[in-house]
């Protein structure tokens, strides 16, 4: 408590300080409104800290009610706090583990989704939240999480356990059809830009040699849901390829299996490679004969290695994709 108190002192301070260089320069204004901003994440996350160390989440909910009251109180629409009390939310929300813990937050989490409904993250913290105590009411929140973000697995997760806990089958087995095919939608970090700007079934590139610094991808958006398709990748000129760097921005539980490379020079074939012929490693994921399954929300990079140095203008990639099952039940 005494660092949490030193530390209230010390940035009253600093914001005293900044206010009285307002009259300076619009930079300094533009300084002193993020600070004034930023400053109740950083008071609030000292405290909650102190409450998650001794997993006291009645506390931590106190905290953050407080961070939402200011924002409630002196924003109009959108706040720029928001984005704060959005990380000091997900810092508590990690780490429920037993299944009363998360009914302590759902009045708070109530209390934010009111206050912004168009937003994902709480919409589903709320569901997970109530689903041990009301799985009735988690599949009604989880449904509006859904929606905002068709293509996440998070919400059919709630949905499908919550069936599971009501004897729902036939809502089990639709979610789960329904998630194998469910493409639509992606999600973009706050803390950083993904390189395809989002995260979601769409997206993946092969990088090739350019430019020191400069965006060497060639894009393509057009990955589904489906057997052995043909993906190619056309460079402005010949590159020399040994080894193949492939930048997926996918969500986990997805399956990409390589079913071979094919590479091209003014349109004539000079190689093809079959998957078993080739050195495959990730940055994250892990691999299952031919098959990378992708485990980040951050998307990952496949690694081929080819073995072999050939030139081409065009990379073709023969790709399964698929989506792994939420869980093992009779109806899913």
């Amino acid at each position: 408590m005494k660092t949490v108190k030193y530390a209230s002192i010390l940035i009253l301070l600093i914001a005293a300080l900044a206010v009285g260089t307002l009259s300076l320069s619009g930079s300094a204004r533009h300084i002193a409104f993020r600070m004034a901003i930023e400053m109740p994440q950083f008071v609030t996350r000292l405290r909650l800290s102190s409450a998650m160390e001794s997993r006291d989440f009645s506390n931590a909910v106190r905290v953050l009610g407080y961070q939402l009251a200011i924002a409630e109180k002196t924003s109009f629409g959108q706040s720029g706090m928001l984005p704060g009390i959005i990380d000091n939310t997900r810092f508590v929300v990690k780490e429920l583990s037993l299944k009363g813990e998360g009914a302590i937050l759902v009045p708070y989490l109530t209390r934010l989704v009111d206050y912004r409904v168009d937003l994902f993250l709480p919409q589903l913290w709320l569901a997970q939240a109530t689903l041990q105590s009301d799985p009735e009411s988690a599949i009604t929140i989880a449904r509006k999480a859904q929606k905002l973000l068709p293509s996440d697995d998070r919400p059919y997760r709630v949905i499908a356990q919550a069936a599971l806990k009501l004897g729902q089958d036939s809502v089990l087995s639709k979610t789960c059809s329904d998630y194998a095919t469910a493409i639509l939608g992606g999600y973009h970090p706050y803390e950083y830009n993904p390189l395809f700007g989002g995260i979601g079934i769409h997206y993946f590139g092969l990088e090739f040699k350019g430019e020191e610094y400069k965006d060497n991808i060639v894009r393509h958006e057009g990955l589904k849901i489906g057997k052995e398709t043909a993906y190619s990748f056309n460079l402005s000129s010949p590159q020399s390829f040994e080894n193949l760097r492939v930048h997926l921005g996918l969500p986990p539980g997805i399956r990409i299996e390589l079913h071979g490379v094919k590479l091209f020079k003014e349109g004539l074939r000079v190689g093809e490679v079959t998957a078993n012929a080739v050195n495959l490693s990730a940055r994250h994921g892990a691999f299952d004969n031919q098959s990378l399954i992708t485990s980040s929300r951050d998307g990952d990079i496949l690694n081929i290695g080819l073995k072999q140095n050939f030139e081409a203008d065009q990379v073709t990639l023969i790709l399964s994709i698929s989506k792994l099952p939420l869980l093992i039940a009779d109806n899913c």
